[in-house]
């Protein structure tokens, strides 16, 4: 997976902890992540998604969403067969592991302060812009407008430091998912599990 962040690959969030939901989501994504943060997933719930993704389609790359920034918690899932690991909260340096996919989530306003440096971190293959929580902790909840800017300027960090560019388009439409890759972010999460049931069930 580490040689195709050179070009776009569309993922998506598990949030639901269903494995049967992983099944069919990994047909159609090149990764997914399980959301161990926010999500009731367990780590047997988490074991058999994986399993799911892999039993499906063994080029869907399975990620998780980690808590925080624990070492044992990141090794614990590795031997679960997570093969990227996404750290919530990076807001200053952070250390990485060089087998492992890397991707640190920028979704604060002190990680924009301290882009450079996060960037510089060797083995840190991507950062992953959490839009909501970042347009919170500036003071706009909810409002995605006035971060054109910002999102053009983490692209161009990302790109002058060799790390791929990331995002999580939470509106499950087609147009914002193309207007992520006319950003020119490359590895995008398109909505999420509960959302695509959600506009499934209202079609």
């Amino acid at each position: 997976m580490r040689e195709r962040l050179n070009q776009t690959c569309i993922g998506s969030w598990i949030a639901t902890a269903s494995p049967i939901v992983a099944e069919v989501m990994a047909t159609e994504f090149d990764w997914l992540c399980v959301d161990a943060e926010h999500s009731p997933a367990t780590a047997a719930d988490t074991v058999a998604i994986f399993q799911a993704i892999k039993a499906t389609n063994p080029y869907c790359t399975p990620f998780v969403r980690l808590r925080g920034h624990d070492y044992s918690a990141a090794s614990r899932y590795l031997d679960m067969g997570a093969v990227g690991i996404i750290a919530p909260l990076v807001n200053t340096r952070a250390r990485a592991n060089d087998r492992t996919i890397v991707v640190v989530q920028i979704e604060h306003k002190a990680a924009l302060t301290n882009l450079e440096s996060i960037l510089s971190v060797p083995g840190v293959d991507a950062a992953f812009v959490g839009p909501w929580d970042l347009a919170a902790s500036l003071g706009r909840l909810g409002s995605f407008d006035f971060m054109d800017k910002i999102l053009g300027d983490i692209v161009e960090a990302c790109v002058e430091a060799g790390v791929a560019p990331g995002i999580h388009v939470t509106n499950a439409s087609n147009e914002a998912l193309g207007d992520a890759v006319r950003k020119h972010f490359r590895l995008i999460a398109h909505g999420l599990d509960t959302e695509f049931i959600k506009h499934g069930i209202r079609k």
